[in-house]
């Protein structure tokens, strides 16, 4: 059985797509509040994810999961063609057109 809370946001993302969350200083609105709070961010650079690492602080968890790659070494994305590992999957999408001109 689904929670109310999760039936309510499928409703509105996939059938009314109602964004009651609106932000104050732009357009931008959204399903869910948590993501209107991540959205803020932008306005008032707010930082509150800092790298235990080193200096870099991120605004929201997934750009910091990222950013720990670079000391992590970690690559989890991976062309089917050469083999070569990406930090970023972006950066895996731009080295396969390398692989599509030819």
């Amino acid at each position: 059985m689904c929670a109310k809370g999760e039936l309510v946001r499928h409703v509105r993302y996939r059938h009314t797509h109602e964004k009651p969350h609106k932000c104050n200083e732009c357009d931008y609105a959204s399903v869910e509040l948590s993501k209107l709070k991540r959205h803020i961010r932008c306005h008032t650079g707010e930082r509150p994810y800092q790298c235990p690492h080193c200096t870099y602080a991120s605004p929201d968890t997934f750009k910091l999961k990222r950013h720990l790659r670079i000391h992590t070494g970690e690559k989890p994305y991976q062309c089917e063609v050469c083999q070569t590992r990406f930090t970023q999957s972006n950066s895996l999408k731009a080295h396969m057109l390398t692989h599509n001109s030819k």
